[in-house]
């Protein structure tokens, strides 16, 4: 009798083991994507903490929103004590919050060898200001926002701009290293179709977003759509730039822009903040956990807060 029910036991228990195998398959297999980084520019710290109730106001908008870097233009003002104080106070609130606040710049004529002057001015006034700001109030990274293809020159001597592109970034990321900080720059979503050089072809890189991917830390792409789906949608225009950071190492952060713009479809200006809410889940649910993504990147800070407040 004990045999028989023993036997009758065992088919009886592999049937509830395969339930519950199902059942927490099902549970992990729909479970949400595991969460991604959020980061963001500032333009103008002055204006941001005066329409928005100071750096507290903003820093807790920040944590709210998972933000794991803002990056913070930086210009001559910052050699007036008021504005470097403020930089001070609102880096180190930040720090406090686990928030990187990576140095902001960039100009087009940057890249050409008669506009490097300037580059070097703001690498300095970073190098000047890190020097003299307490290890919490001191910025950890570096971020270009350069577009050297907005100049004449780029439909004129695309291959000599890509070439003067490159050194300069070298440049960049030796300053960088120098000084013990990350390094980010933003890249159009096209980047892809832009040949690297001949002489990157031999390591694999073919293209000049895996050229910068494989030496910055991380690229945001300025992937600017307020659609997801289709073929000009955001997941197929970064598609390809996902592909080249998971082979590359690199990390991508997928732009969105709450900012004004030129035209309808490149913005969330006009649209409601779950609108912005329901793409960027609709991005993590697309790429969280694939290598090279990041996660999102909203510009700017100023009209994400205007966003999320209306």
């Amino acid at each position: 009798m004990r045999k028989w029910t023993y036997a009758i036991g065992l088919p009886i228990f592999a049937i509830i083991l395969a339930l519950l195998g199902f059942i927490l398959y099902r549970e992990f297999d729909s479970a949400p994507a595991p969460a991604s980084g959020r980061t963001t520019w500032v333009w103008s710290l002055e204006e941001l903490l005066n329409d928005n109730g100071g750096a507290e106001e903003v820093i807790r908008f920040l944590e709210e929103q998972r933000v794991n870097a803002v990056y913070l233009h930086v210009d001559d003002t910052l050699k007036k004590a008021s504005a470097r104080e403020a930089y001070r106070d609102f880096i180190r609130q930040a720090s406090m919050a686990g928030i990187q606040v990576h140095a902001l710049g960039g100009d087009r004529d940057w890249v050409l060898e008669p506009g490097r002057a300037e580059f070097r001015v703001f690498l300095e006034l970073i190098t000047d200001y890190n020097g003299s700001a307490p290890a919490e109030s001191r910025f950890t990274g570096v971020h270009l926002d350069v577009e050297p293809y907005l100049l004449k020159e780029w439909e004129e001597d695309r291959r000599g701009v890509v070439e003067s592109w490159r050194e300069m970034t070298e440049e960049f990321v030796s300053f960088a290293q120098a000084h013990s900080l990350e390094t980010g720059m933003d890249l159009p979503f096209w980047l892809d179709t832009v040949p690297a050089g001949d002489d990157n072809e031999n390591d694999g890189i073919r293209t000049l977003d895996q050229w910068m991917m494989a030496r910055a830390d991380s690229v945001s792409l300025m992937s600017y759509r307020n659609e997801a789906e289709g073929e000009d949608g955001v997941l197929a225009i970064v598609a390809g730039e996902l592909e080249h950071a998971g082979r590359t190492g690199g990390t991508v952060y997928v732009g969105l822009n709450a900012a004004k713009d030129e035209e309808e479809k490149l913005t969330f200006y006009d649209r409601a903040a779950e609108e912005l809410r329901r793409m960027m889940r609709r991005i993590d649910d697309e790429y969280a956990g694939q290598a090279g993504y990041g996660g999102i990147a909203v510009h700017d800070l100023a009209n994400w807060i205007r966003k999320e407040r209306e």
